[in-house]
């Protein structure tokens, strides 16, 4: 009996330190809006990629590393983003894009250059109809020709 009330404790023990620092000992966390990740690396040649597509109103966290021996940075004027790693580092650096547009980032240190391209959102389509009920035009498939 004292070996299965150990075995029961120890197993209890084992399972509730595997889930700390998980996520799952802590109250659910909910983002305030869309958020996406994307790695940038900066080299003798420039930024890779030289341009990142996302949609309005998105937050990006970006991954930024250099893999020559110079530091080399990232620059948004319009989000007042700015971030600098150096060879074999990696920095984290957030943006928030509220409208679409083209926001160029640089490094003045390097001249490189690459744009953040934000698309509009898509508009929302109205939900399909019920099959049943009566529409207008044809029951049946039509060509578009016609």
């Amino acid at each position: 009996m004292k070996t299965v009330m150990f075995l029961i404790i120890l197993s209890t023990y084992t399972l509730s330190s595997e889930f700390k620092g998980r996520g799952l000992d802590k109250k659910v966390s909910y983002f305030k809006g869309p958020k996406r990740q994307h790695s940038v690396i900066i080299s003798e040649q420039g930024y890779f990629p030289k341009s990142i597509s996302i949609f309005e109103g998105e937050t990006i966290d970006f991954y930024i590393t250099s893999i020559d021996g110079e530091a080399g940075c990232m620059v948004i004027n319009e989000v007042n983003l700015f971030a600098s790693a150096r060879k074999g580092q990696i920095v984290r650096a957030s943006a928030h894009f509220k409208s679409k547009g083209n926001y160029k980032y640089y490094c003045p240190a390097t001249n490189a250059t690459g744009t953040v391209v934000v698309l509009p959102k898509q508009e929302k389509k109205p939900m399909r109809k019920i099959a049943s009920e009566v529409t207008k035009g044809p029951s049946h498939w039509m060509p578009k020709d016609y």
